[in-house]
């Protein structure tokens, strides 16, 4: 029966490629990200797909009770929560197609293998059973960091998407995730018609009035910061050009800013529709998949957050 039940979930892993799909839990924040990714699959004019996964295939749950554990109660269950995201994506977005669909291995795992064909996973902050303090629920997180598509996690003023009102901020450090992340942010902000804020942060290097540049000049470390910024205005000045060859004529406002990328990038937020990163950044890890400033902008951020990959 567990065999039927795992092939059960790997037919209902059939979507559409280029789908928006979106996780739902029945949770106020899944509900918010339905209603994000019903009027993106409508902007896209793509299917959306509302994915409830529930890992009712978890040693615990089965030994909670025999009941729970039947695949087809599970998966009756499942499909019920999924249906109530669909309506409320119809009733959210008129005129686009809808699909619900319920897997019973648990939301990472079944978003992930979502995510090979999907344009974008979207994911809610927190779900059903997160605590109110906890900035980022489990599932958005595990999502964040191991979908092969770009992720949103919809979090704060969602209620609109990026456009003429609402820009797109993106943040970038020269590495090649964050040049993924320009481009990516580039052609959102020309098919949505938003201004696109290229934002740079950069750190003050801290004063040592024991090194040797200190000791034969003064003003070392006032030079020190006087690079950092030059720097950082180079890289903005270059990231505007790469804009300019790739979407001519796209509105672009540099915005170099003192201070930690992730608070940077949360104050930038406030006014607007979408914050893009990339999953890494240059002072990153190889190994790590989701990198200290993305995590930070997702739990700063005043609006939705997409991650590329």
């Amino acid at each position: 029966m567990y065999e039927e039940t795992r092939r059960q979930g790997r037919l209902n892993m059939a979507v559409h490629t280029g789908a928006v799909v979106v996780g739902y839990d029945g949770s106020s924040e899944g509900g918010a990200a339905v209603d994000w990714a019903a009027a993106e699959a409508s902007r896209r004019g793509k299917p959306l797909v509302v994915l409830h996964a529930a890992a009712y295939m978890q040693p615990s749950v089965a030994i909670a009770g025999a009941a729970g554990w039947l695949p087809e109660v599970a998966e009756e269950a499942a499909q019920k929560v999924a249906q109530e995201g669909a309506e409320r994506a119809r009733k959210s977005a008129t005129g686009i197609t809808v699909e619900a669909k319920a897997d019973l291995r648990g939301a990472p795992a079944a978003m992930q293998a979502l995510s090979k064909e999907a344009a974008v996973v979207v994911v809610g902050n927190r779900g059903l059973g997160r605590v109110g303090g906890v900035l980022l629920g489990s599932v958005a997180f595990a999502v964040s960091a191991h979908a092969n598509s770009p992720v949103v996690v919809v979090r704060g003023k969602s209620e609109q998407l990026p456009g003429p009102s609402r820009s797109i901020v993106v943040g970038i450090d020269g590495s090649e995730s964050s040049n993924g992340a320009l481009d990516r942010a580039a052609d959102l902000a020309a098919e949505t018609g938003a201004e696109l804020r290229v934002a740079i942060a950069w750190e003050a290097p801290p004063a040592d009035p024991w090194s040797n540049a200190y000791l034969v000049n003064t003003n070392a470390h006032e030079d020190a910061i006087r690079e950092e910024r030059q720097a950082a205005t180079a890289l903005a000045e270059q990231a505007a050009d790469r804009v300019s060859s790739r979407q001519p004529g796209l509105v672009v406002q540099q915005l170099v800013q003192e201070g930690q990328p992730e608070h940077v990038l949360a104050e930038a937020s406030s006014d607007a529709g979408l914050v893009v990163v990339g999953a890494r950044g240059r002072g990153d890890l190889a190994s790590l998949l989701l990198g200290s400033v993305s995590r930070g902008v997702i739990h700063r951020s005043e609006c939705p957050v997409e991650i590329v990959r």
